[in-house]
């Protein structure tokens, strides 16, 4: 089984905010990316994901994510993995704030000016709300339509974020935590005034499994800091967006556990960012281990615009001369292997995507290529056409978003199965080009 995983990382690109003329500037460092992709992949070997920390678009728009699937469709080819592999958290860019209306602005306020101690509670009772009357959600309408193309929209108002899990070898297992860290956002955003949420990031940690946690605004950007930074030491590597700059840290906590911390950087920084330049990354992570220890190894191979070439390059300057930078952490969770290989950690939570190889994981896999097709190819109307015509709408006498309604019956069509009958209904709307064979047939 593979002991190491290779990802694309990118944050901020920023479909939507081009202004004045730099349409074609933008879309060149774009293209230019891609071609740089297709070099790394000669190099290193092709891709297991791509990982993007945030911002994908600048203003929310349907638009902008249509930009950005097709960009992202070019990228998954040109990095060697599929659609299904990409994952997504939200930045304050994929904030409609034409959505935002006077309710919403209050409960903003609100939880800005709550106590600090009170906020979890006043945040839990606003997300306990039904989800057609929640102030909160209509600001991500568009992106979470988008993020559930790839599986990375949030399950629900109370549990906005999602896991991928990833084994490592026989025995260990690395699960991605994506994280919503604009809950409360809008144009008042201020540093130490958003709000991350206890329901993120208190999770228990299993045994023989370690966390990287992607969340696009550094922690000091949160009222709830003090207690989230607690939590997330627990975290073997955590990855933001944001604020434009690479940096790369270890950080040894005082309870003794190391983490790794990656800024991303921009991959289109905004038009006033004067000295940001455009910056992606591709990075391994790797078991590392032997009879003492188990370690994360995370190998950085950090990508910044060449203004004289006009074209992506190894950061040298910044590794001074190297085109990589290779850090471990200790892993305490993962224990000595046994004599015995017993399974992988097992996935009890339904909020938990395994990625692997096993017949079971493939059927994940192939629900996951026709959540991908439904959710890209099948606008509202024909989306809702497909679920009445394989009867699987929810029953449910509240009229939840139409995100939360299809996602619910998408999961109602596995339970049932009727995967096989969606699959067709699907392939209709999907160029013929990308059709692919049922793979539900005769299950």
């Amino acid at each position: 089984m593979k002991k190491a995983y290779r990802f694309v990382h990118l944050s901020d690109v920023h479909f939507g905010q081009e202004r004045d003329g730099t349409l074609v500037t933008h879309d060149h460092a774009r293209n230019r990316l891609i071609r740089d992709c297709r070099l790394l992949r000669e190099q290193l070997g092709p891709a297991d994901g791509i990982l993007i920390t945030g911002d994908v678009a600048f203003g929310g728009k349907q638009e902008e994510y249509d930009r950005a699937g097709q960009w992202i469709d070019l990228l998954v080819e040109a990095v060697g993995c599929e659609t299904i592999d990409v994952r997504i958290i939200p930045g304050n860019h994929d904030v409609d704030r034409g959505c935002i209306d006077r309710f919403c602005q209050i409960a903003h306020k609100h939880l800005r000016t709550t106590e600090t101690g009170k906020v979890d509670a006043e945040l839990e009772s606003m997300m306990d709300a039904r989800e057609e009357g929640n102030s909160l959600l209509p600001k991500l309408a568009a992106y979470r339509e988008f993020a559930s193309r790839f599986g990375c929209d949030f399950p629900s108002a109370r549990n906005p974020s999602w896991k991928k899990g990833y084994p490592l070898g026989p025995h260990y297992r690395l699960d991605f935590i994506g994280m919503n860290s604009v809950q409360v956002c809008d144009s008042a955003d201020l540093e130490g005034q958003m709000i991350l949420g206890n329901a993120q990031y208190i999770f228990t940690p299993d045994e023989n499994v370690e966390y990287v946690v992607l969340v696009h605004h550094p922690l000091h950007w949160f009222r709830d800091r003090a207690n989230a930074s607690r939590y997330l030491k627990q975290a073997r590597v955590l990855m933001v967006g944001h604020e434009h700059s690479l940096e790369i840290k270890k950080v040894s906590h005082d309870i003794g556990e190391e983490q790794l911390e990656i800024y991303a950087g921009a991959t289109n920084p905004p038009e006033t960012g004067a000295g940001y330049p455009y910056r992606y990354n591709w990075l391994e992570f790797a078991l590392a281990e032997d009879r003492a220890e188990r370690r994360l190894r995370v190998t950085i191979h950090p990508r910044v615009w060449d203004y004289e070439r006009t074209r992506f390059a190894a950061d040298l300057a910044r590794l001074n001369g190297e085109t990589s930078f290779v850090a471990e952490v200790a892993c305490p969770n993962f224990q000595p292997a046994p004599a015995v290989a017993p399974a992988i950690p097992s996935l009890d939570s339904p909020q938990v995507t395994l990625v692997g190889e096993t017949m079971a994981e493939q059927g994940t896999r192939d629900f996951e290529r026709l959540q991908y097709y439904f959710w890209t190819y099948l606008d509202w109307h024909d989306r809702l056409k497909a679920l009445v015509e394989i009867d699987v709408l929810p029953a449910t006498r509240t009229q939840p978003v139409p995100q939360t309604f299809e996602r619910m019956a998408l999961e109602t069509a596995k339970k049932n199965g009727r995967l096989e009958a969606l699959w067709d209904v699907v392939m209709r709307s999907v160029p013929i080009e990308k059709r692919g064979e049922n793979p539900f047939s005769g299950l």
